[in-house]
């Protein structure tokens, strides 16, 4: 195809795409070829000309991934775990949810059917892309923090903070700072949830900001 992997499945409009694999696979890694598969909205609309060839399985010798996930596991501070908050939520604990959602307007109806999501008590949301007009009410939550683009372009920035309505007498918002200077972003939200504090903390991998902020 005439653009790279990655730009053509930025491009979410598609609906099929055709995937050349006549020449020489090894070119394409094992994650190269995740994101070129999944970028086509539905099975029906991705085409492959040549012969698929699984790529190698990842190991601790050839993935770099595998071995950073494999000492995080051996060196947390916290118990790794894949617990769902379905599975874990009572009256005593308070259950947080923060995901880079890279435009709430465009993922607005996933955010609100995700069960997993919902059965949390707060859903902090980056990345938003959100404008002033932009209406994201979700039944039994009330929005407690939100920033918006100032322009009428959508761009990578802006928060959202999402709190069970029942819990809304026992929210205190302690501190809020988002800054943005170019294409450098920062978030810090910290809050109060019946005596216990949640702190959101954002900042894009690239970003450049070097300060720190003080409470």
């Amino acid at each position: 195809m005439g653009n790279s992997v990655k730009k053509e499945t930025d491009n979410k409009y598609q609906s099929e795409l055709m995937f050349n694999l006549k020449k020489k696979q090894q070119n394409l890694s094992r994650k190269l070829l995740y994101t070129a598969f999944s970028g086509v909205e539905s099975p029906q609309g991705l085409h492959i000309s040549g012969i698929y060839k699984k790529p190698i399985r990842a190991t601790i010798e050839n993935d770099p991934s595998l071995r950073e996930m494999i000492r995080m596991r051996s060196e947390a501070q916290f118990q790794y775990s894949l617990t769902f908050p379905e599975e874990v939520k009572n009256d005593k604990n308070i259950i947080a949810f923060f995901h880079n959602v890279r435009s709430l307007n465009l993922h607005f109806l996933n955010v609100c059917s995700d069960r997993t999501l919902l059965a949390c008590d707060i859903i902090m949301l980056a990345k938003t892309w959100s404008q002033p007009a932009d209406r994201y009410e979700i039944d039994n939550f009330t929005i407690v923090y939100r920033t918006d683009c100032a322009s009428t372009k959508r761009k990578a920035f802006r928060t959202l903070i999402y709190v069970k309505s029942a819990l809304l007498p026992h929210i205190n918002i302690l501190f809020q700072n988002e800054s943005i200077t170019g294409s450098n972003h920062s978030t810090v939200v910290a809050l109060t949830v019946c005596s216990k504090t949640v702190i959101m903390v954002y900042k894009p991998p690239k970003c450049q900001c070097t300060g720190k902020t003080k409470a």
